[in-house]
């Protein structure tokens, strides 16, 4: 189950062998969500979804009558459990095939709310899609949004190692600076996709106002306790083979279960957690993301040989690299059938992730593109744990996905 050099492995969850054997200081993430909080009010908890619970319940504090939500058309199912749990009205608006929302059918959606009921009764989510930058128009129409009376929050998961605070000038378009409205209310990221915690997620109030609800002290549960072992039992292995990948996959796949069992808005972040993240050089870990991206661009897209053709059945979905983007993944579009190239992916030793399978709530016949994404996008690991060299192997084995 994973392509090994010794006992390397090229993608899947961290292992403790992935966290630092220092403290790297002003370096550290733990040190960059610090300077966030000189700004902003910063919540640690224990997961996306705590967060995502946190967020409603100190909403709902501020503004009783609360009740809609406006989703992107494209998310994980994770992100709405906490709010249908919450009894929140969800309704989505459209996201298009290169992943760009549709900012049109977004307003014409919260307007019809607005008038059904308002728009303080209206929370809107965006999400960031892999790390890149969200376009002018975004901003604008989020911007937009809050002025007229929505909250919106946006969910940074995917960038995490590049929080949207304090957001930079330049990248806001001129109807943003012109209305005096940050975009977001609330940002909310997740860290065990880009970072080697066993738990945690980071709330971060962009609208500056401290929530009234804060978590209670970390208490072990199900959830904590399976990825703890799970990343033991994954390093044991990368380390010097002990084990078996098999036994710490099904306990990553029960921390998964538990997860979507039971979170609670009050979890806050474990001990272990905080600590490994004053182990994170969040500058390698950018840098090392954006030189495997281009690695895998490079391979796969724009190849230097005019004799090759970039790969027709292999299409990446953003095949570009701004210089403000840190990449979670490198996601490409298959052209067949997308569960037997991941079979094969694995069978070659690359583990490549599934963004998303289409949550129930969202109707395909209503979002074809949405649909088409959720059936067809494989993204391939380039994070911070490989160099280029790795790349090259993980690129072989998706050209074999065309033979």
């Amino acid at each position: 189950m994973g392509y090994n050099v010794g006992m390397m492995q090229i993608g899947g969850d961290f292992s403790f062998l992935d966290v630092g054997h220092a403290d790297f200081g002003g370096s550290s993430y733990a040190a960059l969500l610090d300077r966030c909080g000189a700004g902003f009010p910063v919540t640690l908890l224990s997961s996306g979804r705590a967060a995502y619970a946190h967020v409603w319940l100190n909403l709902k504090q501020l503004r009783p009558e609360l009740r809609n939500v406006l989703a992107p058309s494209y998310l994980c199912y994770s992100m709405l459990d906490p709010l249908k749990r919450a009894g929140a009205d969800i309704s989505f608006y459209r996201v298009k095939a290169d992943l760009a929302l549709d900012v049109d059918h977004l307003m014409r959606c919260a307007e019809m709310i607005a008038r059904a009921s308002s728009y303080e009764s209206l929370l809107v989510l965006a999400c960031n899609y892999f790390g890149f930058p969200e376009s002018d128009e975004t901003l604008s129409a989020a911007a937009a949004l809050r002025q007229a009376g929505a909250a919106v929050l946006y969910d940074a998961t995917h960038r995490a190692l590049y929080p949207p605070t304090p957001l930079p000038a330049p990248s806001l378009a001129a109807a943003v600076l012109a209305a005096g409205t940050d975009p977001f209310d609330v940002c909310v990221m997740s860290l065990r996709k880009s970072l080697p915690v066993v738990d945690g997620a980071v709330v971060m109030w962009l609208n500056g106002k401290p929530p009234a609800i804060q978590p209670r002290e970390w208490k072990q549960g199900s959830f904590y306790a399976a990825r703890a072992q799970a990343m033991l039992l994954k390093a044991a292995y990368l380390s010097d083979g002990f084990g078996d990948p098999s036994a710490y996959s099904m306990l990553f796949a029960q921390a998964e279960a538990a997860l979507d069992h039971a979170f609670s808005p009050m979890s806050a972040m474990s001990p272990v957690s905080r600590a490994i993240l004053r182990r994170v050089n969040v500058n390698h870990a950018i840098h090392a993301r954006r030189a495997n991206y281009a690695a895998l661009l490079g391979e796969l897209h724009g190849r230097p040989e005019p004799s090759l053709q970039p790969l027709q059945a292999l299409q990446p979905l953003l095949p570009s690299l701004p210089t403000d983007a840190v990449p979670l993944g490198f996601p490409i579009l298959v052209s067949g059938d997308r569960d037997a190239a991941l079979s094969q992916l694995a069978a070659a030793g690359v583990h490549a992730e599934v963004y998303w399978h289409l949550p129930p709530d969202v109707a395909a016949a209503q979002f074809p593109e949405s649909a088409r994404l959720a059936s067809h996008v494989l993204v391939l690991p380039c994070d911070q744990r490989y160099t280029p060299d790795h790349m090259s192997v993980v690129a072989k084995a998706a050209r074999a996905l065309t033979a």
